[in-house]
């Protein structure tokens, strides 16, 4: 069995991802005892019928899977508990709260007429988040920069439904710096204010497309964008993930050819710094994770697993945060990761092996990849976007093909941009200059989709439109692989003879 597909890997990951995010959602270990005692039992029923059934190896898979949703459970438990212990204590205060804590995303400009001022989240004691609106008056000489640490005071006010970590929304009446952001981050903090300046100066409106290719940062985004942005599926380009790091890390191996250890050297630096510039998000995380183990085989010359590496770093990430396996952006990267790495290399090897002796090949074959991980992108997170929204997009897989030739060119432009906006702002300016007409076509796609009929396609939200989006998009991918495999392969000899 190929070592990048095992499927003990698979299982342990799945096992640590479920197994966290029920000990997330339960708030006592009398809640998760049943609960992994009903994971036991079922374990040793699905080792006995792998058993019964001689699947080599199966027992082995489902210890691996129970042993690892074991695990998980008890650490998500833990971590539920104290978050609860925390939040009991500030809620139960009789007027204003009190949380000292670390501001820990970038701070953004409140719009929603809260207090006139800055929106920020502060992460206190066991992982408790607020977010907090302040303005001028309550703010004074604080500095908003992400790694500052505060306390601030004012009446917390809990949502309709349990967000956890987030516990609440807070209008403080009182901002105290308890201790200055660190170097590094004042210095992050520079460098995003830079880029967003030179790129609304070049690209207006399109601008933070910039910063957010190359960091992430799309707080500069109007709420039209934004909403353009989600209702086409584009915001995964917007966020660093796995593209990203994937674009870096082919530009870093074509820079250093055959220099293993100097290559894999290069990618930890710049892994660990995408890591300091754009936030420790479950996300990034999962992405970087990948990123450097791929380095580590790099030097031991051991690599081709993919999925394997998907997988082990799914494990770490959710047993060392258990609250990243209920984080949306975590959901859809490494679903969506998972997908284009089975699924999609799967098609991808069809459409080679049937355009191999066929005239342009590898341009029908560059523009039949991008179809396959765009329909597959969006075929396996169907089923979580609707958890979030009640609605399909249902272009989104056209706005990715559309923007898709820009997205390597802007990406890179972008970074580099980004490395030198604050030591060289003449050679980022002309950087930015370039990348601007790439960020105002990716706009103008998004706008120009998002106004077309029933960009939002209405669905049942919750588990029940989870489960029916599975079925459908099980369906019509059944469906389309029989029209493809009767028809299109035929109509292409016939087309494009040999």
């Amino acid at each position: 069995m190929d070592r990048g597909t095992d499927l003990r890997l698979a299982c342990l990951a799945l096992g640590s991802w479920l197994g966290a995010i029920i000990g997330v959602a339960t708030t006592s270990w009398g809640q998760a005892a049943p609960v992994a005692g009903i994971l036991v039992m079922s374990g040793v029923a699905l080792a006995g019928a792998a058993h019964l059934l001689h699947i080599e190896g199966g027992w082995i898979i489902v210890a691996v899977g129970v042993f690892a949703c074991l695990a998980a459970l008890t650490v998500g438990s833990l971590s539920r508990q104290a978050w609860e212990s925390e939040a009991s204590r500030l809620t139960e205060a009789e007027g204003s709260q009190t949380l000292v804590g670390r501001i820990v995303l970038d701070p953004t400009v409140d719009t929603k007429g809260w207090s006139g001022g800055w929106k920020v989240t502060v992460e206190g004691p066991a992982q408790v988040r607020v977010l907090v609106s302040t303005g001028s008056t309550a703010l004074g000489n604080v500095r908003l920069v992400r790694g500052t640490l505060l306390e601030v005071e004012g009446k917390i006010k809990l949502p309709d439904t349990a967000q956890p970590p987030l516990l609440g929304f807070m209008n403080a009446t009182k901002v105290t710096e308890v201790e200055g952001p660190p170097q590094w981050a004042r210095l992050v903090a520079q460098l995003k204010t830079q880029l967003a300046l030179i790129s609304q100066r070049d690209a207006g409106t399109a601008g933070p497309l910039i910063a957010g290719m190359a960091i992430g940062d799309d707080r500069g985004l109007t709420d039209e964008t934004k909403q353009a942005m989600l209702t086409t599926s584009l915001t995964h380009l917007t966020a660093v993930s796995g593209s990203h790091i994937a674009i870096s890390l082919a530009v870093i191996s074509i820079l250093l050819p055959g220099r293993r250890a100097l290559k894999a050297l290069v990618t930890l630096v710049f892994l660990t710094g995408m890591v300091f510039v754009v936030g420790p998000q479950p996300a990034v995380l999962r992405a970087v994770g990948m990123g450097t183990l791929a380095a580590g085989g790099l030097v031991l010359k051991r690599g081709g697993q993919p999925l394997g590496l998907l997988f082990t770093v799914t494990t770490i990430t959710v047993l060392l945060n258990p609250w990243s396996a209920v984080s949306l952006g975590f959901a859809l990267s490494t679903i969506a990761t998972a997908g284009i790495l089975s699924a999609g290399r799967v098609l991808m090897g069809r459409v080679k092996d049937a355009t191999t002796d066929l005239p342009f090949s590898p341009l029908i074959r560059a523009v039949a990849d991008a179809i396959v991980i765009a329909v597959v992108a969006q075929a396996v997170t169907v089923p979580v976007l609707v958890l979030a929204n009640p609605w399909i997009p249902t272009y989104g897989v056209v706005a990715n093909l559309l923007v898709a030739p820009v997205v390597t060119p802007m990406t890179l432009l972008a970074l580099a941009a980004a490395l030198t906006c604050l030591w060289l702002p003449s050679v980022a300016d002309v950087l930015v200059s370039l990348a601007a007409p790439l960020a105002r076509y990716m706009e103008g796609v998004a706008l120009w989709i998002y106004g077309w009929p029933l960009a939002r396609l209405p669905w049942p939200g919750g588990i029940s439109g989870a489960g029916l989006a599975v079925a459908a998009t099980v369906l019509l991918v059944v469906l389309a692989w029989m029209f493809i495999r009767r028809q299109v392969t035929g109509r292409m000899e016939r087309w494009l003879p040999r």
